[in-house]
């Protein structure tokens, strides 16, 4: 294995376990938001280059590759944005922006 595999292995974990512990934190210490925010946090996402779209449906931020739905725990538009949790776009939070 050479360092490069090693170190991407490496960065691919540590972006996992980030990952997980902010989700953890915004289930543990988050505030659900209302489904009208839900609604519209979705809506701007819908419109959003870096979102995937299965072939069923589903979003998926594409940078973050969390779920994006109406309902379920996981679920990023559900909680309320905290450092470390919620829109990852690169130009900044685009639900802050939109006031959602």
């Amino acid at each position: 294995m050479t360092e490069t595999h090693y170190t991407d292995w490496e960065e691919s974990n540590k972006s996992f376990l980030e990952k997980t512990i902010s989700f953890a934190k915004a289930v543990l210490t988050g505030k659900d938001v209302s489904q009208e925010r839900i609604q519209k946090r979705l809506e701007i996402c819908s419109g959003c280059d870096l979102v995937n779209v299965s072939p069923e449906g589903l979003m998926k931020c594409g940078i973050c590759k969390c779920k994006l739905k109406e309902k379920g725990l996981q679920n990023l538009a559900r909680y309320e944005e905290t450092p470390g949790y919620g829109c990852k776009h690169p130009a900044g939070s685009q639900w802050k922006k939109n006031g959602v």
